[in-house]
């Protein structure tokens, strides 16, 4: 991501697309991933391993098929079959799992060439290990297009949609099309406070209005999806917040009052203030209901600033009442006309990790993740990050590979050092929109 603001502004339902082939493109990138992801899940049931130019033949081969005439579902059919026989070849005398391995991308080259004709070549469905991300969710919500759509229909789809696009003004900007997804995470409960800042996301999807407690009741999950990564309603937050804490909306008088003496900060000393007098009104107020004041100021900020998940996950810990959610996880992805943005991360306590959950691998998931920051548990912490640095890498060369870990374990003792001896924190919440 940019880390722009002003560029994760999302846009409405009614925008369509202006770039077919961009958009095509997108959808062929990660429609491969998620095949790719799928092949690699079906080689390690047979403990099948494909070199770099292997991989690099398959993805060549699987990008040009769904150009036009497949779809991923079908992808996984033929990937399916090709694994299967080359498990099988594996068993044979004079075969190991190395060369059997080696004639993946040839099979599922052929299956495919062979399917060209077939018109009852299904697709497969797909398996849990793959879940869908928010790029192809955004596909499918906004185009109708699933993993059984083939890449010619995927075209056309994309080239009607784009029809419908109006005319940009001279200088206008296309926004594009964005969507989130993720889970909101609840340490031990869940309380009105939640319950407020969930129902000020606007056009939030929830798949349950209570969280899905763990065994020991110590923390609840609640999925969510958003069409727009700033849908945070920071001005009805504010209102249900003030009311939560039994304290007056600002006064007319009181906002002039503090639009006053920020002109007069300005025109003193030149550093920035908010001239329009709310951020110090509400501030003000926020402090009356037994806020503190550094924390009034943040949550100022966010009720008046634009504000994703992760900002909002943050500055409810500073209300002095009960709360429960302590971490978010956002898959992101925005579509605009010339690029994307695309970030998936946890956000918990003061940390945010930006790996995908799946990339914890067996050794963990966002759960523990979430326990082990808000319990301090800096041992397991330190071996699930590890575990998602691992797995992001792979090599048969398993002395280079030793190599590299060890380097890579000297660089961040590196920034351990570094980090340690820089005594400045960097405000969480800065105090300007």
């Amino acid at each position: 991501m940019s880390g722009s603001r002003a560029d994760g502004v999302a846009i409405a339902e009614t925008r369509h697309i202006r770039d077919v082939e961009a958009a095509m493109q997108l959808w062929v990138f990660f429609a491969v991933e998620d095949c790719m992801a799928y092949l690699y899940e079906q080689m390690d049931t047979h403990n099948l391993f494909l070199e770099e130019e292997e991989r690099a033949a398959v993805r060549q081969i699987i990008t040009s098929a769904l150009q036009d005439r497949f779809s991923i579902g079908q992808i996984w059919n033929a990937m399916w079959r090709s694994v299967k026989d080359a498990a099988a070849l594996s068993t044979r005398k004079y075969y190991n799992n190395t060369k059997a391995a080696k004639t993946i991308p040839k099979k599922i080259d052929r299956v495919l060439t062979c399917a060209i004709s077939d018109p009852a070549f299904a697709p497969y469905d797909r398996i849990t290990a793959t879940p869908l991300g928010a790029v192809l969710t955004l596909f499918r919500e906004k185009f109708g297009i699933e993993d059984s759509t083939m890449g010619a229909q995927v075209r056309t789809t994309l080239a009607a949609d784009a029809a419908l696009a109006p005319q940009l003004e001279k200088n206008e900007f296309d926004n594009g099309r964005g969507l989130v997804r993720g889970a909101f995470y609840f340490l031990r409960q869940f309380t009105e406070l939640d319950r407020i800042v969930l129902s000020c996301f606007d056009g939030i999807e929830l798949d349950a209005q209570e969280p899905e407690w763990d065994e020991n009741h110590m923390l609840g999950k609640i999925l969510y999806s958003l069409n727009e990564f700033y849908a945070f309603d920071g001005g009805a937050f504010g209102n249900k917040l003030l009311a939560l804490l039994d304290v007056t909306t600002p006064s007319d008088q009181d906002v002039a009052r503090h639009a006053a003496l920020a002109r007069k900060k300005r025109a003193e000393s030149g550093a920035w203030a908010d001239e329009s007098g709310w951020m110090g009104a509400l501030s003000e107020v926020l402090v009356e209901g037994g806020v503190a004041l550094d924390d009034a100021r943040k949550i100022s900020g966010a009720i008046l600033c634009p504000s994703d998940p992760e900002d909002v996950c943050r500055i409810v810990r500073c209300v002095p009442l009960p709360v429960g959610l302590c971490a978010v996880r956002m898959d992101y992805a925005h579509v605009y006309p010339d690029y994307i943005e695309k970030s998936d991360k946890l956000c918990v306590g003061e940390f945010a990790f930006s790996f995908p959950e799946e990339q914890l691998g067996s050794d963990g998931c966002d759960r523990d993740v979430v326990i082990s920051v808000t319990t301090e548990n800096f041992d397991r912490l330190a071996t699930l990050i590890s575990s998602s640095i691992l797995s992001a890498i792979s090599s048969k060369n398993y002395e280079k590979k030793s190599k590299l870990m060890a380097l890579v374990a000297g660089k961040l003792l590196e920034e351990a050092s570094l980090s340690s001896d820089n005594s400045e924190v960097a405000p969480e919440i800065q105090a300007g929109c």
